[in-house]
């Protein structure tokens, strides 16, 4: 007897499907509880979920609604989610209050809820992994079509890194090899990409005439050491200066008064900011999202956090990092640029150093930042060098520049490196010029530059035949080459 052809989909030739998706309603209701008694609980189980892990569609909006609140620095309890779930138009489709109510009396304790977390993230990898199924059989029965088995062997293997115990979300290979990432976006081209940076230096410096000149460049579509910057609004945080201040330095900087740059001083900045550990971000995000900000300057960091934090908590690493990795994500992820404005420690040397470490305080701040700047200018000189550092910087830049005093902005002179190099041979030159004949330790005292450096820079000019080396001796002198 022939059989009658089956009328059954691909899928449900390929797969039994008897049985229920694979979800548990009781493990939903039971993560979103415990987050409800204890909000605290929301990190740890956004690291083991994400609202498409829920299974039921109005669990994935509670989920989403306390997400939210968290990013805004608010409360999670009963009154807030409703109130959230409310104002997205979705109360009654959730159940109401009554339900939230409901998810409150689920559990008596938060203690398990990353236990409860794990198995809904088990279930959503299970159906993901049906999903999957189904597809590899729709293609087989795709008479027409080509497989790819490079994409489904790419969906096996990321469900096998979730699936495994304690993994993360993860990439594979394939995806990071084969997705079209896009480029940097850079304030300035080659030294300021979006994201976090800090620029670094001694007090007095002229850190701030460097970013307000910037600030400008960007706001005009100037140029920021003699490269083209791409017009855009900027938000200036200057909470060191008055409003006199500001304005005195801008008219030298010659600003024009349509400049689309939007300031805050200290005066408005607690009631229109606050504590960038408890909600500050939150508000800075909110400016971007709505003025559309490509640009933020804090100045500085100990006066954005001084009036929340103790000093002590500064140099606490988790502190800061709380502060200040909110305001990064927000720069990376609407590709902006944030720079705070930083103190160099007091033992930090004048003439060049390194802009990770030599910040002031925690040493969170190099490690959330994807770019760090530093200014150093040497005591009775206009000049001053920029060492740039960062993820996405080819090398470490170092970058010379001069101060313009009628002005009020630093002037780009070239690269650091070989100007440096220069200079101090050039001071050498004229130190052997006074001595005639001299000694390493004789030249080192004249141009108060260490013994190793010198010798090194010594046995270059030797080289290049400037300079002759004469032995007598256990004493070595050195004197101009004659021409």
């Amino acid at each position: 007897m022939t059989m009658a052809p089956s009328r059954l989909t691909p899928f449900e030739n390929a797969i039994v499907v008897d049985r229920l998706v694979p979800h548990s309603v009781e493990a939903e209701e039971a993560v979103l509880g415990s987050m409800l008694i204890d909000a605290e609980a929301l990190d740890a189980v956004s690291e083991v979920v994400d609202p498409a892990d829920f299974y039921i569609v109005k669990h994935r909006w509670i989920f989403e609604a306390m997400q939210a609140l968290r990013e805004r620095a608010e409360p999670i309890d009963f009154v807030t989610v409703t109130h959230e779930i409310e104002t997205r138009g979705q109360m009654d489709e959730a159940g109401g209050p009554a339900f939230v109510s409901h998810l409150i009396n689920v559990v008596p304790t938060a203690i398990h809820a990353v236990g409860y977390a794990k198995i809904v993230q088990r279930a959503a990898v299970r159906r993901r992994l049906l999903d999957l199924a189904s597809q590899a059989a729709q293609a087989g029965y795709d008479e027409e079509g080509e497989i790819d088995f490079e994409a489904l062997q790419a969906r096996l293997d990321a469900l096998r890194h979730e699936a495994a115990p304690g993994a993360a979300r993860m990439l594979t290979a394939h995806d990071i090899l084969t997705t079209d990432w896009p480029e940097p976006v850079w304030v300035i081209p080659n030294y300021l990409p979006a994201g976090l940076t800090f620029l670094g230096g001694k007090q007095k410096v002229g850190k701030s005439w460097l970013m307000m000149q910037i600030a400008c460049a960007k706001a005009t579509g100037g140029r920021a050491f003699n490269l083209k910057i791409e017009q855009g609004p900027v938000l200036y945080l200057a909470l060191e200066d008055s409003e006199r201040r500001l304005r005195n330095r801008m008219r030298k900087q010659q600003w024009p008064t349509k400049a689309p740059v939007d300031f805050i001083t200290m005066a408005t900045f607690d009631r229109n900011i606050g504590n960038l550990a408890n909600g500050g971000t939150f508000r800075i995000g909110r400016l971007v999202e709505t003025r559309g900000y490509q640009l933020v300057v804090i100045d500085t960091f100990s006066k954005a956090v001084g009036m929340y934090m103790k000093a002590s908590e500064q140099n606490d690493a988790s502190i800061v990092t709380r502060a200040i990795a909110s305001l990064q994500s927000i720069a990376l992820q609407k590709d902006i640029a944030v720079v705070f404005l930083d103190h160099h420690s007091k033992a930090t040397k004048t003439d060049g150093g390194d802009p990770v470490n030599d910040v002031i305080g925690s040493v969170a701040k190099g490690g959330v930042a994807d770019t760090m700047w530093g200014l150093y200018r040497e005591r009775g000189r206009l000049g001053a060098a920029l060492q740039i550092v960062g993820r996405d910087i080819d090398g470490d830049l170092n970058l010379m520049l001069t101060f313009d005093k009628d002005l009020g902005i630093w002037q780009y002179e070239g690269d650091g490196s070989e100007l440096r190099m220069t200079q101090r041979r050039e001071e050498i030159l004229e130190a052997l010029g006074k001595l005639k004949r001299g000694m390493l330790q004789a030249v080192c005292d004249l141009i108060g530059q260490p013994k190793s450096n010198t010798h090194s820079r010594l046995q270059e000019l030797v080289s290049s035949g400037l300079v002759r080396k004469i032995e007598e001796g256990n004493n070595v002198f050195y004197e101009i080459q004659d021409e």
